[in-house]
């Protein structure tokens, strides 16, 4: 991890007197790790729309996969370009100098809230067709409590959302432990 390397948990005061230069690789990690995070996170959800058009690809539930696949993409957008102009011009963000920055904080509340929405749309979508499937009642169950598995990341990303609002920008080799841990968590779940 680029992050601990760069230092992660440790006070920014700290990571500067040992290396001025981490505070700013420690910043450029963040800007390609939002690139990663939206990227991952819109392939992993793409995917999981692919797989419920192949299940049920025949009902009208195509219809509501269209729309969530334009959803998805639409969040892709709106999350990877403010991530690539997080400054202006973005080798501010990490050199501090002439800075015209988004708020990183709205930026990362929004993010969060746009996750829950799309996980728990993923979750929920598929249920009312699984009983209608042609397989049996056993099937049913265990294919629907594969589905509110996926309530797990929809879990994670609510509690990523809960750090984020507190979250104190001030320090932020120290202070954002807790969301990149659970980033990651969602990410990879």
């Amino acid at each position: 991890m680029l992050y601990l390397r760069f230092g992660l948990g440790r006070h920014a005061v700290v990571v500067a007197q040992e290396d001025p230069q981490n505070l700013s690789r420690f910043l450029q990690t963040i800007v390609a790790n939002e690139i990663v995070y939206t990227t991952g996170l819109a392939c992993a959800r793409l995917s999981i729309v692919f797989l419920y058009y192949r299940i049920f690809g025949t009902s009208n539930m195509r219809y509501f996969l269209h729309g969530f696949t334009a959803i998805i993409i639409a969040w892709t957008i709106g999350t990877f370009i403010p991530s690539i102009r997080t400054c202006w011009p973005i080798s501010s963000f990490w050199d501090g100098t002439n800075q015209n920055c988004i708020d990183l904080h709205g930026f990362y509340v929004g993010v969060a809230v746009g996750s829950i929405v799309t996980d728990f749309g993923l979750m929920v979508l598929p249920m009312p067709y699984i009983w209608n499937l042609k397989v049996p009642m056993f099937q049913k169950i265990l294919l629907a409590l594969t589905m509110v598995f996926g309530g797990f990341a929809c879990f994670v990303t609510i509690f990523r959302l809960a750090i984020v609002v507190s979250l104190d920008l001030s320090d932020l080799t120290w202070n954002t432990v807790d969301q990149i841990i659970w980033t990651t968590l969602e990410l990879f779940w």
